[in-house]
């Protein structure tokens, strides 16, 4: 996920912590508010960490700086912090860090970080128990990325843009003047978001979207770790051979048959239904053609790569 990080945050840091919340002042509402969005992005923080240094960022949610246990010791660090300022702070700076306010805010951290790794792993791949090797997901294995169509056309984004929504909503109830048109068109938003949603799972379910690399029950974005992503990347084991030379002829036409003779939308056609169908990944014949370079790796000559790295269904 991209957006909805901090909105998440801040919705679920409202509903849990909504008896705390609803007895502080306003000013210190608007600043829980800042507080919960915040953490609730901080762990994508490593992404402009990751460019100072020659690890690509699209492996972020594979280490310690997308580690559970990173927060948690953060947390601890934070509630250690708070409790000598409760004790170091003199009579008119408590009346500004009152201890509702500390107390609020040490919770939203928890909160906001927890609910990053939580969506983090509803789509994602993630090492969220770093140090431990195995990588989690909820929905990753039914609602894998489709190298076909873009981002905002996946299950993810749509799923993004629906808890926007409901921030919006929250926020505009909670601090903006009362406006029917406003609230008309803010339930519109959030009727087409979850309409969208739903087709788009549709459309995932039945577009060909397989092309995760797994190797050692793990999925593998950069197996021979030169800085490119094995699906962008035309030789992937660096012997200077693009991968398309190195497949095995009958192993690929099986392949693409397979993918031909399944459930995968096709479309030939260029009306409107043919071109939505195509946006969202359905396979037309050029694409057919080519389907199998997103899982070229599966089926190279090199046989070190052929066993147990692919998970299709």
């Amino acid at each position: 996920m991209f957006l909805a990080h901090g909105p998440i945050s801040y919705i679920l840091n409202e509903k849990i912590q909504k008896k705390n919340i609803s007895n502080l002042s306003k000013q210190e509402h608007v600043l829980v508010m800042f507080f919960s969005i915040l953490f609730g992005i901080l762990p994508d923080i490593d992404l402009a960490l990751l460019t100072m240094t020659d690890i690509p960022p699209f492996q972020h949610h594979l280490l310690i700086t997308h580690s559970l246990l990173l927060y948690l010791s953060l947390w601890i660090l934070l509630n250690f912090v708070f409790w000598i300022l409760k004790r170091i702070l003199n009579k008119e700076s408590r009346k500004v860090f009152r201890d509702e306010l500390l107390n609020v805010i040490q919770w939203s951290f928890l909160i906001g970080t927890l609910s990053h790794f939580a969506a983090d792993i509803l789509f994602s791949y993630s090492r969220t128990f770093y140090p431990i090797e195995r990588q989690f997901t909820i929905l990753g294995n039914i609602f894998p990325s489709n190298n076909f169509t873009s981002y905002i056309l996946s299950p993810s984004f749509a799923t993004e843009i629906l808890f926007v929504g409901i921030f919006l909503l929250m926020v505009y109830r909670k601090y903006l003047k009362n406006r029917t048109l406003t609230n008309i068109l803010l339930y519109i938003f959030i009727a087409f978001s979850s309409a969208f949603l739903l087709f788009s799972i549709y459309m995932n379910l039945n577009t060909y979207n397989k092309a995760f690399i797994f190797k050692d029950d793990k999925k593998v974005l950069d197996m021979d770790f030169d800085g490119i992503r094995d699906k962008y990347d035309i030789d992937t084991n660096n012997n200077g051979i693009e991968n398309i030379y190195e497949l095995d002829r009958g192993e690929a036409v099986t392949f693409v048959k397979s993918i031909s003779n399944d459930k995968y939308l096709v479309t030939s056609s260029k009306d409107t239904l043919g071109e939505i169908k195509y946006l969202f990944g359905a396979l037309g014949s050029y694409r057919l053609k080519f389907a199998f370079r997103a899982d070229i790796e599966r089926i190279l000559q090199n046989k070190e790569y052929t066993s147990n790295i692919y998970t299709l269904s």
